[in-house]
């Protein structure tokens, strides 16, 4: 049985940090002490159904839940509720922006993320074709990005699975007592253990604080399998999806600041951009992330969203977790990829460098294998975006040289991700219903899908995005599946006249 080994720092022993390496295979587990290379072969068994495990993990994590370790943790997003500096020049009612001059469609679509562009495939196939896709970014996919290099996949900035994220409770605390075993460590009570199974949790359903998670939201999840490695770029799915669309169908760099959807005089949709063009649909998809939502609504809609929805946009939140990459011309550290993880037996960081207690684990990135990564989500991933990225790269690389008590060569490639600071994602890819927000009624992510109608009845918006699907919230397929519902339904009102 292998325990956690202690690496010496600046030549003495240094006992805060703790990790082991490992490699999986289909069967087993494939457990190296670093600091020998001698391998140590073990198999373990699918403790997944142990009856019982999921309360003991629960037990042993919530035991510290409150620990002033912790203080601070939660991934609570400060949502200021100001018009983005896009628009604030846009303002006036609807008379003063239709004005003739609109461009007439039948479906407006927000958004060319997964949801968006799937939607608009849906129309297309039905003869419909007076239709646009609205994007603020210069670019389609939201938040599914790959970044390339001289034409190659480098790094997938987004979540790079078909299936994003697995939420099944029994599996993840399987995984869990897989790593106690490992390390001998089943039923013992350390901070350090606590943390990291905290941290793994939080990078494991894509948020700040999995406590926060609604238990009645999660068990709906419906795990789909393993998780793999698009080979040639998740952005190929963009590629497929864009592909046979007419090129003015996507207009890009164009974010909507205005959505008038119930005039007295006219059963259209009014959409106003930052650039001040303006088209009557006779609907509108909106498929903007669900913190987008939460930070703009009351500036976007005309008259104010209704009082049921804007309470089901409290209850959810969407997670902060963010990708940091650094890479070299060869692998250094051996012909195996590296996979270290971390316990943190107390935090004696230098200043600034707090937010890397958030790391628990960093390995190698997928046909990349000379490129590490680390996975930071919540407060820590917050911090992490506002500091010069020059800084983050020194503190990556503080952070390997201390545990793995070696100098470490100078990378020739370095990049984060800051899906937070974006305007038009404030968060990256799994949203999740809070426990205050199952508390205060939200039962069904079908609630944020409910269409709006306007004062004669007829059905104006329509909502699709990850965060609006019951079973596969935080996956692209979950995105998809919703466009599809989105695309079908508005199929169905335009062929009935409604």
């Amino acid at each position: 049985m292998l325990l956690p080994h202690s690496f010496p720092g600046k030549g003495q022993q240094d006992a805060s940090v703790q990790f082991w390496r490992l490699s999986s295979t289909d069967n087993c587990h494939w457990v190296t002490k670093a600091n020998t290379g001698k391998h140590g072969i073990q198999q373990v068994s699918d403790l997944s159904k142990r009856a019982g495990l999921l309360v003991w993990l629960v037990k042993l994590i919530s035991h510290a839940a409150h620990h002033s370790l912790w203080r601070g943790s939660s991934n609570t997003q400060d949502l200021q509720c100001r018009p983005q500096k896009h628009c604030l020049l846009i303002d006036g009612d609807f008379s003063v922006w239709c004005g003739g001059v609109a461009n007439r469609v039948s479906v407006v679509v927000v958004g060319a993320g997964v949801a968006g562009l799937t939607a608009a495939r849906v129309l297309l196939s039905h003869s419909i074709l007076d239709i646009v896709v609205l994007e603020a970014q210069h670019k389609v996919g939201g938040r599914v990005s790959t970044f390339r290099q001289g034409g190659v996949a480098l790094i997938e900035e987004g979540k790079a699975a078909g299936a994003m994220q697995d939420h099944h409770h029994t599996s993840l605390a399987g995984h869990f007592l897989h790593r106690l075993q490992e390390c001998g460590m089943v039923g013992r009570d350390s901070v350090g253990l606590r943390h990291y199974l905290h941290q793994t949790m939080n990078n494991e359903t894509g948020n700040g604080h999995w406590l926060e998670m609604s238990a009645r939201d999660a068990d709906r999840y419906v795990d789909l399998g393993r998780n793999y490695q698009w080979k040639d770029g998740y952005d190929t799915l963009l590629t497929y999806l864009t592909a046979g669309l007419p090129p003015s169908v996507v207009v890009l760099s164009s974010p909507v600041c205005r959505i008038y959807w119930d005039d007295r005089e006219t059963d259209r949709v009014l959409v106003v951009t930052a650039g001040g063009e303006t088209y009557l649909a006779r609907h509108v998809l909106v498929t903007a992330s669900v913190a987008h939502l939460q930070e703009q609504h009351a500036h976007i809609f005309r008259p104010a969203l209704p009082p049921s929805y804007r309470t089901a946009l409290t209850c959810v939140r969407l997670g902060v977790a963010n990708k940091v990459q650094v890479g070299w011309g060869a692998r250094w550290w051996g012909e195996r990829p590296l996979e270290l993880h971390i316990f943190w037996g107390h935090w004696d960081l230098p200043p600034g460098m707090w937010w890397l207690r958030g790391v628990v684990c960093i390995s190698s990135v997928h046909r990349q294998e000379a490129v590490l990564q680390l996975f930071v989500t919540g407060f820590s991933s917050m911090y992490m975006e506002e500091l010069p990225k020059s800084e983050v790269r020194q503190h990556v690389l503080y952070l390997l040289s201390r545990v793995l008590a070696q100098p470490i060569p100078e990378p020739t490639f370095f990049r984060r991700t800051r899906w937070a600071s974006n305007p038009w994602a404030r968060g990256s890819f799994s949203s999740f219903v809070t426990v205050d927000g199952d508390r205060a009624g939200l039962r069904q992510r079908s609630e944020l899908a409910r269409p709006l109608r306007n004062g004669n009845g007829t059905t104006v918006v329509l909502w699709a995005g990850e965060h609006t699907h019951d079973t596969r919230y935080g996956t692209v397929d979950g995105a998809m599946a919703t466009g599809v519902r989105e695309g079908r339904r508005i199929v169905k009102l335009l062929k009935e006249g409604r």
